[in-house]
């Protein structure tokens, strides 16, 4: 008798295999899981970190830093030190390369011509000096001043001249070829503590502890603004790379920033605990930094006025601060004997996190860890509907 077609159908049929969910599937998310997290916790870390970190320390000194100036080419640093001497280091190194001698008492300031060739210092010996930037010879003694105390020293952008400032209330303007004194810039009320030109080299800006700064014709040396607001002594002055903005620093823990065409204030810097002793723009003119009492430099936003960083360490007061040309790295001179130099590690801004490595270790684990998930997810409810 022939078997019916039903009997023959359920005798061939099997069930199909159930589908497992594989444990190497689970095991590679929990991996990337696992980095990614690690990402995560590095990227919190490095942004925890302050934007502005030491790279090296220039120390050994027990005398003292009063100033501190990048070459133009940002590979040197010359120091200006209370041991009657001006050394020159190489700024990523730290290692001495020159050791200026002559002046009779502290160095108060030092600065490199534009080329880089040659450096200005100024003493308390009542002398300002040209050096070879290379073999540290002395190359021109300015004598003029009446005192004892010389302020500050600095060229012109063009190396042709030279102004210095001291405590005879003068400042005066140089050949910086021959050592011809030029011009007498005569107006302040009381010691001048620095002079500076104009990066046009058309004005010059001071500072004086009658409590103002002054912008004058570097022609003709006439006086063409007269900086009133500081409550106190004003012990710096600069003005902007583009010319359009001067920033000066003052014994009334403050710094301002003023227009430098009409004179007018625009910001006050508030925040050091003590006199500020120092301010410089960066090279792009976006920021400031300061040099305190207190013992710290601070960065600041040169448009709003704004604290965006401190810069701690240091065991006693602050009393220079200079960008390098290209603004990425500080110098800090200090009277504790040290100075240091920091470097931006990213900006002050949240968008400073994209220069963080952490940040895409982070961005390139996470579509690999989503990817992850989702074939698991699929082969999970696969393996379940099986």
């Amino acid at each position: 008798m022939p078997e019916s077609p039903a009997a023959d159908s359920t005798a061939s049929f099997t069930p199909p295999k159930k589908r497992r969910f594989r444990l190497r599937y689970s095991l590679r998310s929990l991996l990337l899981f696992m980095l990614l997290f690690s990402a995560a916790l590095a990227l919190r870390e490095g942004w925890s970190r302050p934007p502005w970190q030491v790279r090296h320390y220039l120390q050994g000194y027990k005398s003292g830093f009063l100033s501190a100036m990048f070459s133009p080419d940002g590979q040197r640093i010359v120091m200006a030190c209370l041991d009657h001497t001006t050394r020159v280091f190489d700024s990523e190194t730290g290692r001495e390369l020159l050791v200026l001698k002559g002046h009779k008492r502290y160095v108060r300031s030092a600065a490199f011509s534009p080329d880089g060739r040659r450096i200005v210092t100024s003493s308390g010996d009542g002398t300002a000096r040209v050096w070879d930037g290379g073999t540290g010879r002395e190359l021109q003694v300015l004598q003029g001043h009446k005192g004892y105390y010389g302020s500050s020293a600095a060229f012109s952008s063009d190396g042709r001249r030279i102004v210095t400032a001291s405590a005879d209330a003068t400042a005066r303007v140089w050949d910086s070829e021959t050592g011809r004194e030029l011009r007498v810039l005569k107006g302040h009320g009381d010691c001048i503590r620095s002079a500076a030109f104009s990066p046009d080299g058309r004005r010059i800006v001071t500072a004086s502890i009658d409590g103002t700064a002054r912008v004058w014709d570097a022609e003709t040396g006439r006086v063409l603004h007269v900086l009133n607001g500081h409550g106190n002594w004003v012990n710096s002055a600069a003005f902007s790379a583009d010319g359009h903005r001067i920033v000066t620093a003052s014994y009334d823990n403050t710094a301002r920033v003023w227009d430098a065409v009409t004179g007018r204030g625009l910001h006050v810097l508030r925040g050091h605990e003590s006199g500020v002793l120092s301010a410089i723009f960066s090279p792009d003119g976006r920021r400031i930094v300061t040099a305190s009492f207190d013992r710290t430099a601070r960065v600041w936003d040169s448009e709003t006025g704004r604290e965006l960083h401190v810069l701690p360490g240091h065991q006693h007061a602050v009393f220079w601060v200079a960008f390098s040309p290209g603004g990425h790295r500080i110098v800090t001179a200090s009277y504790d004997g040290t100075a240091r130099v920091w470097r931006r590690v990213r900006p002050e801004q949240w968008w400073g996190v994209f220069w963080l490595p952490q940040f895409w270790a982070a961005a390139l684990l996470l579509p690999a860890f989503v990817w992850s998930l989702r074939r698991d997810y699929k082969r999970l409810m696969v393996a379940a509907a099986g």
